[in-house]
């Protein structure tokens, strides 16, 4: 359920060009990711063998939490197999495992202390309010940035479909 509202899928796509004219059509229809003012509706870079993709939201804006697309491409024959993995950036998930983990580690650590320290139970629920209320603004803001990102599988997918004619394998 996690790895869903995440956005981690995967999609495995055909399409009838051939390999590295797939690959061109990619490069022609993309904006870079490095350029703040883009015409293009998704950006990304394309390599020999595989692309990163991504929807763009403003000259100025990214969203954190906005899903990728990466994909790696096979010639079979005169068709081509692409293999799409959906989810957040790589620097994003390590990020929120961190300060989910930070939270947690800050949460046991307080509560192991006043129940050792026989505090007042006001002193207890008080040292366990402030990393909890840590885990759940990491929470609210993980969860915000996951709304804004909602549409961008449909989108990305069906830039692909349109952009190199494939259709799911």
């Amino acid at each position: 359920m996690i790895r869903e509202w995440l956005g981690y899928d995967t999609v495995e796509l055909i399409s009838p060009h051939a390999e590295q004219v797939c690959l061109q059509r990619l490069r022609d229809s993309i904006g870079s990711e490095w350029k703040p003012f883009q015409q293009r509706q998704v950006l990304g870079a394309v390599g020999d063998h595989s692309f990163r993709l991504m929807v763009r939201h403003g000259p100025f804006t990214q969203n954190m939490f906005q899903t990728l697309v990466y994909g790696t491409t096979r010639a079979q024959g005169s068709t081509t197999k692409i293999v799409c993995r959906f989810g957040l950036q790589r620097l994003a998930a390590v990020i929120c495992g961190l300060l989910f983990t930070v939270g947690l580690l800050a949460v046991g650590y307080e509560t192991v202390l006043d129940l050792l320290k026989t505090s007042s139970l006001a002193d207890v629920i008080v040292s366990i309010a402030i990393p909890t209320g840590y885990l759940l603004f990491v929470a609210v803001v993980v969860f915000v940035g996951r709304v804004i990102a909602q549409d961008e599988p449909f989108i990305l997918l069906n830039f692909l479909r349109d952009t190199i004619n494939a259709k799911e394998a």
